[in-house]
């Protein structure tokens, strides 16, 4: 259910998301990557003001950035400025981010692109061959990416292709 509902959020199918989602978190509420999900589809949805606030200590830092990217679509700058210096100090932490994906979707989530080109191409070292990494084209977090031309290059590293939205 929980790989189920990612990859329905992916194809924007979020009303089955959604159950995908509720059932995996039926089934087994600690699993931290439920949170992820429920947070990925309220973005998607435009549904900012619903996205729960983040705890570091517990939820991954993927979900505070859906929050991030959430509030500045919002336009709510305050609570957007509060919780990027949040995320930020926690990603300087040397544990916080072994294959620099998190930092990568900061930065694209905050408009430096090219720190976010560096990570995103980190990754790709680090992560050379992962299934993982088929996905990173269809995350809203790099739209912002997309009209850059080391969009392209990225893509081809890791032999992708772009979301069709």
């Amino acid at each position: 259910h929980l790989d189920l509902g990612f990859a329905l959020i992916l194809t924007r199918q979020y009303k089955e998301a959604r159950i995908e989602v509720t059932k995996s978190m039926e089934l087994d509420s600690s699993l931290i990557f439920n949170e992820v999900n429920m947070a990925n589809l309220l973005y998607q949805e435009g549904k900012y003001d619903s996205m729960p606030a983040i705890d570091h200590g517990r939820a991954p830092p993927v979900t505070a950035l859906f929050r991030l990217a959430g509030l500045l679509k919002k336009g709510d700058v305050a609570h957007a400025r509060l919780l990027q210096d949040s995320l930020a100090a926690f990603l300087r932490a040397p544990q916080a981010d072994e294959d620099g994906s998190r930092k990568a979707a900061f930065y694209a989530v905050t408009g430096k692109a090219d720190s976010a080109f560096y990570w995103l191409n980190h990754m790709v070292d680090v992560k050379a061959g992962s299934v993982f990494l088929g996905g990173i084209p269809c995350m809203d977090f790099y739209s912002a990416l997309y009209p850059d031309p080391r969009w392209d290059a990225l893509l081809k590293r890791i032999n992708a292709v772009r979301c069709q939205r």
